[in-house]
C-alpha cells in the first residue's frame, strides 16, 4: 500500500488486498510478499501435498512472489480489497507493495 505522502504514490495502488484462508491445513508463507501471483492447483501438486487434495478435499494454492513459490492448503478462501485504513485481524494480509 502506498500513501499520499510517499514520493512514488500512485492512486492505482491506494489500497491493500486481504486474502483470508479458513480451515488451513498447511501454510508456507513469509510475512511479506511483493508482486504476487496466486493460482489454485488441480494438477502438478507437490508430492508432499497430494493427500490433502486427494483424501481430504482441500484446495491447494500456489503463490509466486519474487521468483519464490509458496503453498497454502485450505478448506476455503476469500479475497477483498480495502482502501484507506488497514484492517488487521486473524487473517493473512498480503500487501500490494508495487514500486
Amino acid at each position: 500500500m502506498k500513501f499520499p505522502d510517499q514520493d512514488d504514490y500512485n492512486k492505482l495502488y491506494d489500497c491493500n488486498i486481504d486474502i483470508e484462508f479458513s480451515a488451513v491445513a498447511y501454510l508456507d508463507l513469509p510475512n511479506i510478499l511483493k508482486g504476487i501471483e496466486i493460482r489454485e492447483l488441480n494438477e502438478g501438486i507437490p508430492e508432499k501435498l497430494i493427500h490433502y487434495k486427494k483424501d481430504l478435499g482441500f484446495k491447494i494454492f500456489e503463490i509466486k512472489s519474487e521468483n519464490n513459490i509458496f503453498y497454502v492448503v485450505t478448506g476455503n478462501y476469500r479475497i477483498g480489497k480495502k482502501s484507506g485504513t488497514l484492517k488487521i485481524g486473524l487473517i493473512i494480509l498480503i500487501w500490494n507493495t508495487m514500486k
